[in-house]
């Protein structure tokens, strides 16, 4: 994950491992690479032990920015609301954050610069 960065990766999937390195945290936040989380997918690889383990007041607390995501929806049987239904029942999420964590995302997305400021005045 880390040589990622290094090359210049601006989004990482499935990057819960970051969790377990401080270092790694502190460049994440540093270099602004966004960490996309997909809660029950990574609970069924056991890339976690449970949803706890993904730790998202660290990730608050590093100022590292992260987006919710589905992953495979035909394998994991999930959708984005089911996803935070899932995070907002355990308490590790709340709606201002999903609304600030998703206008944040706009950023990272992969379009041209001028759709994403379009994209911006339309939900601000």
């Amino acid at each position: 994950m880390y040589d990622s960065v290094e090359l210049g990766a601006k989004r990482i999937g499935h990057g819960v491992a970051l969790l377990k390195s401080e270092q790694e945290i502190k460049e994440f936040s540093k270099r602004k690479v966004l960490l996309e989380i997909c809660p029950k997918s990574n609970v069924q690889t056991k890339a976690i032990k449970c949803l706890e383990d993904l730790d998202i007041e660290l990730l608050k607390q590093y100022n590292v920015p992260y987006l919710i995501n589905t992953d495979n929806r035909t394998v994991t049987g999930t959708t984005l609301i089911k996803e935070y239904r899932l995070l907002l029942e355990n308490n590790l999420i709340s709606m201002d954050e999903i609304k600030r964590i998703n206008k944040e995302a706009i950023g990272y997305t992969f379009i041209d610069k001028s759709e994403i400021e379009l994209l911006m005045k339309k939900i601000l």
